[in-house]
C-alpha cells in the first residue's frame, strides 16, 4: 500500500513538472525578441501610460507598429523624451518583438521627427 501511494505521488509530481515546462516553451516560441529596428511612420493612435505613451505608427497601409515611448527608457539610452501627437510623422529606433497576433512592438531608445 505504501508503495502504491509513493508511486502515485511521484507520477503526479512528474506530470505537474511536464505541464509547467510545456506552457513555458509555448510562450517563448511565439515571440521574436531583441532585434533593433528603425521605423518611420505617421502616428495614428496614442495610448497614454504611466511614464510615457504607446504610439501606433503606420508605415504604409499594410504595416503598423506599436512604439512604446517611455521617459525612463529614453533616459537610460541617452535619448530625449518628447510628446508627439496623432498625425505627426516620427522615426523610432529600439528593440522589437512580435506578439502572437503579429503586431510588431518597439521599445524606443531614440525618437525624432
Amino acid at each position: 500500500m505504501k508503495m502504491f501511494i509513493a508511486s502515485s505521488a511521484l507520477l503526479l509530481s512528474l506530470g505537474s513538472l511536464a505541464g509547467c515546462k510545456s506552457a513555458q516553451s509555448t510562450t517563448n516560441t511565439s515571440q521574436e525578441t531583441n532585434k533593433v529596428i528603425t521605423v518611420k511612420g505617421k502616428i495614428t493612435k496614442i495610448e497614454n501610460g504611466k511614464d510615457g505613451y504607446t504610439a501606433t505608427l503606420e508605415k504604409n497601409k499594410n504595416k503598423s507598429y506599436a512604439v512604446t515611448v517611455s521617459m525612463i527608457n529614453l533616459q537610460h539610452s541617452g535619448g530625449t523624451f518628447k510628446r508627439y501627437e496623432v498625425g505627426q510623422t516620427i522615426r523610432a529606433t529600439g528593440s522589437s518583438w512580435t506578439d502572437q497576433q503579429g503586431t510588431i512592438h518597439i521599445t524606443a531608445t531614440s525618437i525624432s521627427e
